[in-house]
Order: C-alpha cells, then sequence, then structure tokens
C-alpha cells in the first residue's frame, strides 16, 4: 500500500488532490502502526492483546478506508470533468473541420463553375440568389431555353 501511495504522490498537481493525498499518507500511517503492534503481538503468542489491539485500530481503519473512498470519488469526478470537456473540445473541432471542408468545396465549385466557361469560351447563364428566390421556376425555364447541361 505504501509503494502505490508513494507512486500516486508523484502524479499529485491540483491542491485538492495534495490535500486529499496527505490524510491518506495520515491515515495509512496511523493503520500501519497499528497493524505492527497487532502482528507483533500475534507473533508473541498474545492472541487477547492482539484482539484488543485489533479492536482498538478500528477508527483507523475506518479512517483509512474513508479518506481512500473520498479520493476516488473525487478522481472518478475529476475524471468525468475532464472527459466531458474533452468529447466538447472534439465535437468543437469535428465541427470546424467539417465546416472548413464543405467551405472548400463550395468555393471550389464556385470557382470551377464561373472559371471553367471563361477559360473555354463557354456561354455562362448565371441568375442571382434574389431572382431565384423570386421566381423558383426560372431555373428550369432557362436550363430549357439555353439547352443547360450544367447546373449549380
Amino acid at each position: 500500500m505504501r509503494k502505490a501511495l508513494t507512486d500516486y504522490g508523484k502524479l499529485v498537481l491540483d491542491p485538492q488532490d495534495k490535500s486529499l493525498y496527505e490524510n491518506d499518507l495520515k491515515q495509512a500511517d496511523l493503520y500501519e502502526s497499528g497493524a505492527k503492534k497487532v502482528l507483533a503481538a500475534s507473533r508473541a503468542g498474545q492472541r487477547d492483546e492482539a484482539v484488543r489491539l485489533l479492536a482498538e485500530m478500528r477508527p483507523a481503519i475506518d479512517g483509512l478506508a474513508k479518506a481512500l473512498d473520498e479520493h476516488v470519488k473525487f478522481n472518478k469526478d475529476l475524471a468525468e470533468k475532464h472527459a466531458k470537456e474533452t468529447a466538447d473540445a472534439y465535437q468543437a473541432s469535428r465541427n470546424f473541420v467539417l465546416g472548413l471542408i464543405i467551405g472548400s468545396a463550395l468555393l471550389l465549385g464556385v470557382v470551377g463553375f464561373l472559371t471553367l466557361p471563361m477559360c473555354r469560351g463557354i456561354e455562362l447563364v448565371s441568375v442571382t440568389p434574389t431572382d431565384f428566390l423570386a421566381s423558383p421556376m426560372i431555373w428550369p425555364t432557362l436550363i430549357s431555353k439555353y439547352r443547360g447541361t450544367i447546373t449549380a
């Protein structure tokens, strides 16, 4: 247990995490101190003394369990918070990239549909968005009138 706590201590950055970690160490010290006494009495064949010492250790055992439970809850809540932030950042990045791809495709389409006819000497018929919204049937009318083969 001491090695696990020592290894974890190297990862502590947050002030609240540090406070919880220090409490874990304090509770672990109390537990280990009591456990050593119980083991010494047990090894010396003093069964009744070991049982009495074990009963006295109950607050230390409960204190360590409570401290570790609080620390686990803190880390779980922190992980959930960071997971949500990461998911939100991923979604925002994804939306930005999709918008960039769609915007680029539209821009390339517009440039292509305007530039190609100019370079090839092909007749180009265009309608403003305002004209189209005022009369949507203008589109099929112009396709028919000019025998259009490509529309956008």
